[in-house]
C-alpha cells in the first residue's frame, strides 16, 4: 500500500543515483514537501492526516542532506533513523563517491 512521505521508499527510489543526483533529488524532495506544508495563499496544502508524517519526512530529508554534504551524523536523528541511510551510503562508497571511512559511523 502506498504511504505518502515514506522516507525509506524515497531512499529506495534514489539508491542507484550518483552522489550529485542523489543530493539534488533530496533537496528537490525536501523543498517540495516544505512547500506543501506551507502552501501560501490559495495553494493546496497537505491533508491534515498526513501533516505530522510530512513534518517528520522533511526532518529526515534534511538530516540526509546534511549527512551527504558533511559526512557527519546529524544530531537531530536517532541512531535507528540514521542507520536507514546505510544501504544508500554503501552504494556510494562502492562507486567511489564517498570515502569508505564514512561507513565507520554505522558501526558504533
Amino acid at each position: 500500500m502506498y504511504q505518502p512521505y515514506n522516507f525509506e521508499d524515497f531512499l529506495g527510489n534514489i539508491g542507484e543515483l550518483d552522489y550529485s543526483e542523489m543530493l539534488q533529488a533530496s533537496v528537490r524532495e525536501a523543498t517540495a514537501a516544505e512547500a506543501r506544508l506551507s502552501p501560501g495563499r490559495g495553494g493546496r496544502g497537505i491533508n491534515k492526516q498526513y501533516r505530522w508524517i510530512a513534518v517528520e519526512y522533511v526532518r529526515l530529508l534534511k538530516g540526509f542532506i546534511f549527512f551527504l554534504r558533511s559526512s557527519i551524523q546529524p544530531n537531530e536523528l536517532s541512531m535507528e533513523e540514521f542507520y536507514c541511510f546505510r544501504p544508500v551510503v554503501e552504494k556510494l562508497v562502492k562507486k567511489g563517491q564517498l570515502k569508505s571511512s564514512v561507513l565507520d559511523l554505522f558501526r558504533s
